[in-house]
């Protein structure tokens, strides 16, 4: 998907509340944004003490893109060295990426809209806001 279509990834763990929090409104955009070629892909960073939780986090919170387990820490190495969740990275059409945020605050939860839609670009028609 990199490079052809908005991208958005978002590192996050079982244990992390925060990331409880910005799931849900992850799969509300991706949602609201249908037809716009977005792309959200969640990247659980659990280490085998809870990579077994991670299939009952997807489904109460009814996470409807893919989440993926990086069990190796592939992906997580080359773009969250640092292993924060949550963690997010925006990656517009091109390939680049716009946007890097570590950590969760009410400020984010109100500019996340825009900042998604702004990669993403309108639906041609969808659920309003």
């Amino acid at each position: 998907h990199l490079g052809k279509q908005p991208v958005v990834l978002s590192f996050f763990a079982t244990w992390c509340r925060p990331c409880e929090v910005e799931l849900p409104l992850l799969e509300r955009e991706r949602v609201r944004l249908a037809g716009t070629g977005l792309v959200v892909a969640a990247i659980a960073i659990d280490g085998p003490e809870t990579a077994a939780q991670i299939p009952a986090v997807v489904r109460r919170l009814k996470l409807g893109f893919p989440v993926l387990h990086d069990a190796d820490s592939a992906v997580v190495s080359r773009y969250n060295p640092r292993r924060g969740v949550p963690y997010l990275v925006l990656v517009d059409r091109g390939g680049r990426i716009v946007r890097e945020r570590e950590g969760w605050s009410q400020e984010h939860a109100r500019t996340l809209p825009g900042e998604i839609e702004a990669i993403a670009g309108k639906p041609a028609s969808g659920p309003d806001r």
